[in-house]
């Protein structure tokens, strides 16, 4: 849903894209360093703070594992790798 038709102008077809963000996050989806920061966290998460959980039409959700990977590779930089 976050493709090339994406309504919220949110794309993860490229880390550009994904790094932009949407129309409501912009560039705080991700916040290298920040991860409490980063709306991305908080949206695949299991209490997103304003909004619905993604992915919209789970489950299944991602695993604490593997939210774990995301909150460290945010917090390490959000590096292109």
């Amino acid at each position: 849903c976050h493709g090339a038709s994406a309504t919220s102008g949110f794309m993860v077809l490229t880390y550009e894209g994904l790094r932009r963000g949407g129309q409501v996050s912009g560039l705080e989806i991700v916040v290298a360093g920040k991860p409490c920061d980063s709306s991305l966290l908080h949206k695949l998460g299991p209490a997103p703070p304003y909004g619905a959980r993604m992915p919209y039409n789970g489950p299944p959700y991602y695993s604490l594992d593997d939210l774990g990977l995301l909150r460290d590779w945010i917090a390490e930089g959000a590096h292109d790798n």
